[in-house]
């Protein structure tokens, strides 16, 4: 029987254990599940020997919020050699992220980062469809929310497309050519990227945090092939040329099921909506029994922070704009 124990705040915390026992995974239905005492892990009063003594009795720790002392709760966990989800890592530098790679290698257990558009069924569409893309276009537009002001654009919005397209292109990155307007605040509001790959890809990617209307939107260009996915509509059309088509397209899908435009057009098969906690969930319980690779890993999630603070550093660059100093 599977020991989890849940860290962060209660909210978070019930929701993670709802989903477990809304599993329909048998290692995670007849598992146990405590979670800790906010005080256990607080700055102010919390006991290293009670975190010590919380971490050993439990198999799988779950980090399912934003914690103030998240990088020591890793560290702590991965050294005692119990297996670890995280649900935010925006607290996390690159350099954080490398050392909890190494201490995972060393230890042999899985750590599984939680908060990721890899786990909605979005994703299975994009991953059997758009996989080594040439081209990819995505835009990532949300309303103006004050709140949101407080973060970078790339690090709020762009960061999912920019987690995606390395997941599709698995090619070095050659070169980032970004640029970035302030309108409504002192840093970034509108970005774009241009992600140059060793193999010839081209990524552009547009976030904005004062349209008009919600837009979520990507297109990926195969040589063959090219995908395109309405993130808030739930939509996904793939256009295959003749030839490819049945290898492509009728060996993935139930194809009856959905409406060609023409003989090569598979058009708004609409996608099924999903739990991401559930889905998350899930994947780090198959990932622990089969001793395999989490579906988002702490490398993936490092490999991406170090492309967001390049277009970032880039957009710092920028020059003034209707009077804001761009500070990305």
């Amino acid at each position: 029987m599977l020991k989890i124990g849940l860290i962060g705040n209660e909210l978070h915390c019930s929701a993670y254990e709802k989903a477990i026992r809304n599993s329909a995974h048998s290692l995670l239905r007849s598992s146990t599940v405590r979670i800790s005492s906010g005080k256990i892990f607080s700055e102010e009063s919390g006991s290293s020997e009670e975190e010590d003594r919380f971490i050993a009795s439990n198999d799988v720790i779950m980090v399912t919020d934003v914690h103030p002392q998240l990088k020591k709760i890793a560290e702590k966990t991965i050294r005692a050699s119990r297996h670890l989800l995280l649900q935010d890592i925006s607290s996390l530098t690159v350099r954080d992220l490398r050392k909890l790679v190494t201490l995972e290698e060393e230890a042999d257990v899985r750590v599984q980062v939680g908060n990721n558009p890899r786990y909605d069924q979005s994703w299975s569409f994009i991953n059997a469809h758009a996989k080594d893309p040439m081209l990819i276009e995505t835009h990532r537009l949300t309303e103006f929310d004050p709140e949101h002001s407080r973060f970078s654009v790339v690090h709020d919005l762009m960061i999912h497309d920019i987690d995606m397209t390395l997941q599709l292109v698995r090619s070095p990155v050659k070169k980032i050519s970004s640029s970035g307007v302030a309108v409504l605040t002192d840093s970034t509001d509108i970005a774009n990227a241009r992600i140059e790959f060793d193999n010839g890809a081209v990524a552009n990617l547009t976030a904005s945090r004062i349209s008009e209307k919600l837009i979520c939107k990507a297109r990926f260009f195969r040589k063959d092939s090219f995908a395109t996915v309405d993130y808030i509509n739930n939509l996904f059309s793939v256009v295959n040329n003749e030839q490819n088509q049945k290898n492509d397209i009728n060996s993935k899908l139930d194809y009856n099921k959905y409406s060609y435009l023409n003989s090569n057009v598979l058009s708004n098969i609409e996608i099924p909506l999903s739990n991401r906690i559930l889905n998350s969930l899930n994947s780090f319980a198959e990932s622990i029994i089969n001793s395999s690779v989490p579906l988002v890993t702490l490398d993936d999630s490092a490999n991406t922070l170090e492309v967001v603070n390049r277009i970032n550093d880039q957009l710092k660059l920028n020059t003034n704009f209707a009077g804001h100093t761009i500070t990305a």
